[in-house]
């Protein structure tokens, strides 16, 4: 099929003006961030907001993927705006809502099914601006609706074959790395209860998480995991030593443990590891 039917096809579907005029306002966002009235006035319109979300069902019904990772990369870059932007953040909150409901949600899964960077990747940073959207006020309404008995989620974590043949072949931009940031920023942001629920009932993702650690993460990536154990698990006041071992389990204080012996990770990774271990020697 031609271009031209492509477009004409989808013409007929989504409303191709609204998704131009999105797309105007994403480059606006980028050359005069201070200025957030064309932003404004594109969010006031109901009819420019629900477009977005039929765009959003449509591309993955249709499984255009290089439309649809645009559209969540674009989605991911005007949340996060907003974010900065109380004015903005009323308007944001309806779209979120959109994207997370009940029938939308299943966009996700087909991004996920793939396990393709190119595809994957944006949906997880979406979902990742969706969950510090205001500290986490959309939270609980994600929960509601997304399916964490996916089996494909546990997936997401698990390296390809010939980045478990060779670690030293594992991109920054790997599922995983994107995945880790999204399972943050989601338990970073929830509230104390509903991080202990998520990170003990997920036992899979934890061990599939933990199981490549020292072999497959970067730096950066090591540094934003080891900061959460450190401030959302370990420094939690709410949590009893018996809840902390729990959401590590032996298996995972073992694999934190084989930092020691990584020479390649930097002096300061180290000493995070090590103050996030030492708490749990006192038990013994």
């Amino acid at each position: 099929m031609s271009h031209n039917n492509n477009k004409q096809k989808y013409t007929s579907n989504i409303n191709g003006a609204g998704l131009e005029k999105f797309q105007e306002v994403i480059q606006h966002i980028k050359d005069s961030p201070s200025d957030i009235s064309p932003v404004k006035e594109f969010l006031d319109s109901s009819y420019n907001v629900s477009s977005l979300g039929q765009c959003f069902s449509y591309f993955a019904s249709v499984n255009d993927h290089p439309a649809l990772s645009k559209l969540n990369s674009n989605l991911s870059k005007i949340i996060r705006y907003a974010n900065k932007e109380p004015e903005l953040q009323p308007l944001v909150s309806n779209l979120i809502k959109d994207l997370i409901s009940s029938f939308n949600i299943k966009v996700f899964y087909r991004c996920f099914n793939n396990n393709k960077p190119k595809i994957t990747n944006p949906a997880l940073q979406l979902l990742s601006s969706i969950c510090i959207f205001k500290d986490g006020a959309m939270i609980d309404t994600l929960l509601e609706n997304f399916d964490f008995t996916l089996k494909t989620l546990p997936l997401l974590l698990v390296p390809s074959k010939q980045e478990l043949s060779d670690p030293s072949t594992t991109p920054r931009n790997s599922v995983r790395s994107f995945f880790i940031r999204f399972w943050i920023d989601l338990c970073g942001n929830a509230n104390s209860m509903v991080r202990k629920e998520i990170l003990i009932n997920n036992k899979k993702i934890t061990t599939n998480w933990f199981k490549y650690i020292a072999t497959h993460d970067s730096v950066e990536t090591l540094k934003s995991t080891l900061s959460f154990f450190d401030l959302k698990i370990l420094m939690e006041p709410s949590y009893k030593k018996m809840t902390k071992c729990k959401i590590f389990s032996d298996w995972g204080l073992m694999k934190l443990v084989e930092f020691d012996n990584w020479r390649k990770l930097i002096q300061d990774v180290k000493q995070t590891c090590l103050q996030c271990v030492n708490p749990f020697k006192t038990m013994e």
